[in-house]
Order: C-alpha cells, then structure tokens, then sequence
C-alpha cells in the first residue's frame, strides 16, 4: 500500500534556492521574486496516479504523473525546458529522474509526522565530479482529504494582476467574482473613479484600499489595491498618497512585502512628478522589505537590455519615448527590475488596449510590475 501524499502543504523553510535556480539557467529578475515566495503544494493521490499543484501569488505550476510510467514534462514557469520524467517509489518515498538538457536532475519526496519533505537537485555546469545543486522545501500540512479530485484548473500564470474598472453602479460583486474566477489574490486597480481613501470589506472577505479624489472634485481617477481573504490578516500598514499612488505593507512568511499600485497621468509634463511621488514612496519603504510596484506607466522603454542591464529584457516593444527613458532611470536608481519584458507574451498581449466596457475587465497581460 503506497504512502498517502493527499492534502494542502504550506511552506514551512526553503533552503539553497537561488543556488538551485542559478544551476537552472534561471534569471536573475524571476530569482529575486521566487527566493520572497511562499508556496502551497496541493496533492491530490489515487494509489499510483497524482495530480500537484505548486501556488504562489507569482507563477503556479501543475504537473500530473503515475508512477511508474515515463512522461513528457514541459518545464513552463520554471526553466522552460523539456524532459523525460520517470517517478517510482522507493519504500514510502517518491523518486524522480529528469532526463533533458541538465543531467543528475530529478527529486525525492516524503513525509515525516505531518510535514511534507521535497529535495529537488541538479548538476552543477561545468564542474565534473561535483555534487549536484540541491535543494530542500519541506511543508507542513494545512488540510488533509483522501480520494478526492479536483475540476478547477489554474490557467493563470501570475498572482499580481492588474483592472480597470469604475467602482461605481455596485460593481464590486461582479469584481469578487473575477478575481476569484482567476484565483488572484492581489490585484492592483485603476481607475476606480472613486472619492477619498479608505478601506472597505466586500464579498466574502475581500478588502479594497482606495485612494482618490478629494470631495468636490470630478471623479476621473482612482488607485486600490484589492486583497484575498487569506492576505487581510497579514496586512501591515496602508498608505493612500494621492490620486495615482497607493502602497500596502504585508507580512510574508519572515519578511514584509511593500506593494505600491501606480497610474501615470496622461501627459509627458507631470510625469516627472508622478517618479517623484513614487521615488518618496519607495524610500521611505522600510529597509529589508521586498518591494512589488504595480502600474501602468505609460510609457516605452524599448529593448537595450545590454545598456539597461537588469532593468529590462528583450521581450516588449522596441519603441522607447521620453517617458521610457525616465523610467529607466528611476528603475535603474532604485535597483528596480520591469519585469513584463523579462518573458515572452503572445503579440496581442504586448500592448494595454482597454475596450469601453461598462463591466470590469481584466486585462488579459502580465501586469506592469517592478520589483
């Protein structure tokens, strides 16, 4: 009778990680978020056939297997890479070789008492003879169910996304109910054409941070951050800044989380003073915080990922207008990475169209994060 892997796992430590991506080939952009993540397993076991599902609020991964039986696994969000997979049992632990591209590649998992252990490993490049990169995540259990299955599927990539919508007319409901349909747990928002700033708790726990015009005046502006059940009690502290600029301080795991949300104006002549605003609040972040900057930002900021070493990749746009050039050189002052042209997007996701809808729309792109 094989060992029972059901249940939903929580990170309990992580260690060598960044040395295990690094043997990986993978960049320093997606290094630094994934070393701040922590992580759900989610295991759904039927004797020899397993269904996993790794979460994060940045990247989820899925991958099913039986042991025993060698499959085609496609790497996607991890290292991009192709292998063939085989899993066996070895006594009550679960063993699995990786054929491909890196060799000595593959995993071990087990389970002592109630946590859930995982040693991933990997040879290093160039070094013969050299034990391989490994390393170690162990979860404990959250919840526990035997037999179950599961229809939903997480077709999302990100858990940072970004809206447009009026919050006006009571569409709050129907916001819930996408975010939840795309399991998002933060979402940056913008024009919420909302008045003042505050809080407010809507469907089955979600919170709303909002920051907008004063009383008075033309409702035609509006940022929030809207925030998962599970994330309302971790939250630290919130800052309304203006109109354009709101930030929120979690606690994650052992470190805290700044998260600023963003909208440029639309002219070229304030936007050196929307940086401003941004710069103050960046550093007046507390020191060891990892920060996330969501927004859109209006401008170009083209492909020279040669000049703008760490800032920016070779996937967006290769147009780069004034605007873009201040913001490689706020990104570049701050140690800041764009993040959106660090991957590959299909063609219709590369720019921000925004159709004259009366209902919330997601935007069907990875948000304009800069971490």
């Amino acid at each position: 009778m094989p060992a029972d892997y059901n249940g939903r796992w929580e990170m309990v430590s992580n260690e060598n990680f960044d040395e295990f991506m690094k043997a990986l080939d993978i960049d320093f952009a997606t290094r630094k978020i994934a070393a701040h993540l922590s992580q759900t397993k989610v295991i759904v076991q039927n004797g020899d056939k397993f269904e996993t599902k790794t979460l994060s609020t940045f990247r989820n991964y899925e991958v099913n297997f039986t042991v025993g039986e060698e499959f085609e696994e496609h790497t996607k969000g991890l290292d991009n890479r192709v292998v063939k997979t085989l899993v066996t049992w070895d006594g009550d632990k679960l063993v699995c070789v990786q054929k491909g591209e890196k060799e000595n590649r593959g995993w071990k998992h087990w389970i002592e008492g109630d946590l859930l252990h995982l040693d991933r490993y990997v040879a290093r490049t160039g070094v013969t003879g050299a034990p391989p990169w490994s390393q170690a995540w162990v979860w404990g259990m959250q919840q526990s169910w035997a037999g179950a299955s599961t229809t939903q599927t997480l077709d999302k990539e990100s858990g940072f996304w970004d809206m447009e919508c009026h919050l006006t007319g009571g569409k709050e409901p129907e916001l819930v109910r996408e975010v939840e349909r795309y399991r998002l747990e933060i979402v940056r928002l913008a024009s919420t054409h909302s008045l003042g700033s505050g809080t407010q708790l809507l469907l089955r726990g979600w919170t709303l941070f909002f920051s907008g015009v004063p009383n008075g005046e033309r409702c035609r502006a509006g940022v929030g951050l809207l925030i998962a059940p599970q994330l309302s009690c971790h939250v630290l502290e919130f800052s309304p800044v203006n109109k354009r600029v709101v930030s929120l301080r979690l606690r994650a795991g052992d470190r805290c989380l700044t998260v600023v949300s963003a909208y440029r104006p639309n002219g070229s002549v304030e936007y050196p003073t929307f940086l401003e605003t941004l710069r103050g609040v960046l550093e007046g972040a507390p020191t060891g915080d990892s920060i996330v900057l969501l927004g859109d930002f209006n401008a170009y900021v083209g492909i020279k990922s040669d000049t703008w070493r760490g800032v920016i990749g070779r996937n967006g746009p290769p147009d780069l207008n004034s605007s873009g050039v201040l913001l490689l050189d706020f990104c570049a002052s701050h140690s800041l990475s764009i993040t959106n042209t660090m991957f590959k997007h299909k063609v219709a996701h590369r720019e921000h169209v925004v159709p004259g809808h009366s209902r919330p729309e997601i935007n069907d792109r990875p948000c304009g994060r800069v971490i």
